[in-house]
């Protein structure tokens, strides 16, 4: 209840949602009708995570170089500082609904990744923790070489605590289009495609593979504020949904830490001979190529 409390008071007074414990999980929940195109829920630019914010206030990260994933790595670095802050850390009360632990395929165990049964996202599970070591070897050698090494240390930083990091931003975080920001003024940097936030309370809205092709359902305010907005009408005491991406079950359970029961995305996989000659054309056509010898490569696809 107290998790629950904090959480609402994090949404705002102008929110049309709260937050409410299905019996599938926590989400939001509406608290009027909503129809679809509305504002539900917008939060301060100036009070979503970034990498540019994580640089603006804490200047050591900027000295970091590099690193494998610099962006995201300055916004786990970020977190886990504001987080070994307690009570006193910008934006604490976000920090404190964040989930204590994650299912994601990274946390699990040599012997839990074996009973899956699928050979090829065991795999991609173990580069996955392997990349995390090296990654966090990467920022160790960075920090020392900027002379910082020490915050790190004081702030408990280790492997464990920069997974759980990561974990957060893989999850939850949004990507805004360069247009949104285009449209405001604002053009991001050459090259940016996109801006990725962690926007308090954004992070507490489920994903609904339905809403697949119904329309956008976050953007960015004249106001300057990030919103989600719906794009489907809801009744009063629906479950308000957003749409990740357009993921089967292994991608959701590798990168969010879930599968669902129904799911429109999931396909079986075909593998079949090819010519290696036309790997460059199926790739394209979504395709993945698996070398075999010079003579003759595999490709997996969905059917």
């Amino acid at each position: 209840r107290d998790a629950l409390h904090r959480q609402a008071m994090e949404l705002g007074s102008d929110a049309l949602v709260e937050v409410y414990d299905f019996p599938t999980g926590r989400g939001f929940r509406a608290l009027r009708p909503i129809k679809k195109g509305e504002v539900y829920l917008k939060v301060p630019l100036e009070q979503c995570w970034s990498a540019d914010k994580a640089r603006e206030q804490c200047k050591e990260l900027s000295k970091l170089k590099g690193l494998q994933t610099p962006d995201e790595d300055v916004m786990a670095l970020h977190l886990l500082l504001e987080r070994a802050r307690g009570a006193a850390g910008w934006n604490a009360l976000h920090i404190d609904a964040l989930p204590k632990t994650f299912d994601m395929l990274a946390h699990w165990s040599q012997d839990e990744l074996a009973e899956l049964g699928d050979p090829e996202l065991e795999t991609t599970a173990k580069r996955l923790s392997a990349q995390v070591r090296g990654d966090f070897a990467a920022i160790l050698r960075a920090a020392e070489e900027a002379g910082c090494a020490s915050l790190l240390q004081d702030a408990g930083v280790d492997v464990d605590s920069y997974l759980w990091a990561k974990s957060v931003l893989w999850s939850r975080c949004v990507d805004f289009s360069r247009d949104l920001f285009d449209a405001l003024g604002k053009p991001l940097p050459a090259g940016k495609e996109h801006k990725r936030l962690l926007v308090p309370g954004f992070d507490m809205a489920n994903h609904d593979p339905r809403l697949a092709g119904t329309g956008r359902t976050h953007t960015v305010l004249e106001d300057g504020s990030v919103a989600l907005v719906t794009s489907v009408d809801y009744d009063a005491g629906d479950e308000v949904c957003i749409f990740y991406e357009r993921a089967d079950s292994n991608r959701l359970l590798l990168w969010y830490g879930f599968v669902l029961e129904d799911n429109p995305f999931d396909a079986a996989h075909i593998r079949l001979p090819v010519d290696p000659q036309l790997g460059q054309r199926l790739e394209k056509l979504g395709a993945v190529m698996e070398p075999d010898s010079a003579a003759q490569a595999f490709a997996r696809c969905k059917m």
